[in-house]
């Protein structure tokens, strides 16, 4: 990842806000692929998300643009929706300021978005109780209810480009992704062909027997503890979900699955997370086990081919791909 020029960070930023007086530009250790700086304009706050990672397909470039659009969509649905009704998308978000596709500036794109309060959940979660922990957890099954309401026409990209990578099911969706990262890994050899041809084998006889939804929702898919904000008021508050770019339209399964794993909730926090998304309907990710094991698969080539490992192929990283890889096969269905 190239390092930014801040000077020009900072003349940029001048000419959109058209100022001279761009104060307490910082550059913030986020755990990214893009680098970010929080900046002052007058008495007011902002940060600046710059697309440092070069794109590995067409949609990459429209990444910024994605979010910039998604995030306007829950800020007019939130608007819109009546304080007296239930607030369906009530999804607390940053507002765009600027969104800038030409790289002749900076060196790259960015996106500048307002700056809001609050540290990331993963700062404080080893700090407070369980109750409080109880508390965020219900919110935060609530907002991912939310965010999972939004639906499209297609499943796979949702920029509104002319955009080949949509499709008319999940199983058609999954299978594109599965030949899209097998030829890639073919060209590239960073695992072991047999064990790509597996791989393949286990999602292709499998897609059939898994119940996907009908619809496509979004997915947010990188709702990791780093991109939830908190607030503490009376009591902790989520005060902003981040990182829209990595969204596309696919089943909400993917979210649930990435948060029981990623989380780390114990068996009664995780049921709070549960009860509060299916407003208790009784959802039991049980049953969804062979769904959740086809998307880890997937999840793995992706992550070699157009991922975090194809830029980081280091001998630890593969490895840690193929044991993941040969621990789903290995595993019963």
């Amino acid at each position: 990842m190239s390092d930014t020029n801040p000077e020009r960070v900072v003349a940029t930023l001048q000419k959109i806000f058209s100022t001279e007086k761009i104060l307490e530009l910082h550059k913030l250790p986020e755990k990214t692929v893009n680098e970010l700086y929080s900046f002052k304009v007058e008495d007011k706050k902002y940060i600046i998300k710059i697309l440092t990672r070069p794109p590995v397909s067409e949609m990459d470039n429209y990444r910024l643009e994605k979010e910039a659009n998604l995030i306007k969509r829950i800020i007019s649905i939130n608007k819109t929706t009546s304080s007296s009704s239930k607030e369906i998308y009530n999804v607390p978000v940053p507002e765009i300021i600027h969104i800038e596709n030409d790289a002749k500036d900076i060196g790259y794109k960015f996106i500048i978005i307002t700056f809001i309060e609050g540290v990331p959940i993963e700062e404080i979660w080893e700090k407070i109780t369980k109750e409080e922990k109880s508390h965020i957890i219900a919110d935060f099954a609530k907002i991912v209810k939310n965010l999972h309401e939004l639906k499209f026409n297609m499943f796979g990209d949702i920029e509104e480009y002319n955009c080949p990578r949509r499709f008319y099911s999940m199983v058609s969706l999954l299978k594109a992704n599965t030949k899209r990262y097998t030829r890639m890994l073919g060209t590239s050899k960073l695992l072991p062909v047999k064990l790509v041809t597996q791989a393949q084998n286990f999602i292709e006889n499998n897609l059939d027997k898994a119940k996907f939804v009908a619809e496509p929702h979004l997915v947010h898919s990188d709702l990791y503890q780093q991109n939830v904000l908190v607030i503490k008021q009376d009591t902790w508050k989520i005060n902003a979900i981040l990182d829209f770019e990595w969204s596309y339209a696919a089943d909400p399964l993917i979210d649930l699955f990435d948060i029981e794993r990623d989380w780390k909730l114990d068996s009664e926090l995780f049921s709070v997370f549960l009860k509060n998304y299916s407003l208790d309907n009784k959802l039991d990710l049980d049953e969804y086990r062979l769904e959740e094991k086809i998307f880890k698969m997937i999840a793995l080539l992706a992550t070699t081919t157009v991922g975090w490992i194809k830029f980081h192929p280091t001998k630890a990283n593969i490895t840690r791909v193929e044991k993941g890889i040969t621990k789903i096969l290995e595993s019963e269905v």
